[in-house]
């Protein structure tokens, strides 16, 4: 003869994962009033993630006049942009999600600091470069233009 047993269990008191009961944990914070949404208006923090992509595209275009690091002004120059970049970055994603800002900051970083090695470095740059500058191009507009994931 089998037995069975039915415990009764509380619904909230089950986690299916980790991430799921942090998911959950910070549901409950949100409504509790723990976490207020960031203050200032949407388009301080995209004003402050052109910030950051300008940051990014100044500190990686200047890193080879470091010379390895090696060269006191240079260095101190890309240090500090790359610090920019990072702390607006951190502030961005109170406010944009997070997959928006990084896809954004890598994508137009890359096709800008290609485009500055052209113009301003003389970096060769042949038709297969400008056709992917110009799909990342269109990725962001993508991202940008028709994603419904926008808000954190």
């Amino acid at each position: 003869m089998e037995a069975h047993i039915l415990l009764m269990v509380p619904l909230d008191s089950l986690s299916l994962s980790p991430m799921a009961n942090e998911a959950a944990q910070a549901a409950q914070a949100a409504q509790a009033g723990a976490a207020p949404v960031p203050s200032g208006p949407p388009g301080l923090y995209w004003l402050l993630l052109v910030i950051a992509i300008v940051a990014e595209v100044i500190a990686t275009t200047m890193l080879k006049s470091t010379e390895g690091f090696t060269r006191l002004w240079s260095s101190v120059i890309v240090i500090t942009c790359y610090e920019i970049a990072f702390i607006l970055l951190a502030l961005c994603v109170k406010r944009i999600a997070v997959s928006v800002v990084y896809a954004l900051w890598s994508g137009v970083g890359v096709a800008l600091v290609t485009l500055v090695a052209w113009f301003w470095l003389d970096q060769p740059l042949d038709a297969a470069g400008l056709a992917g500058v110009g799909l990342i191009i269109a990725g962001v507009v993508a991202i940008n233009g028709f994603s419904k994931t926008t808000a954190a």
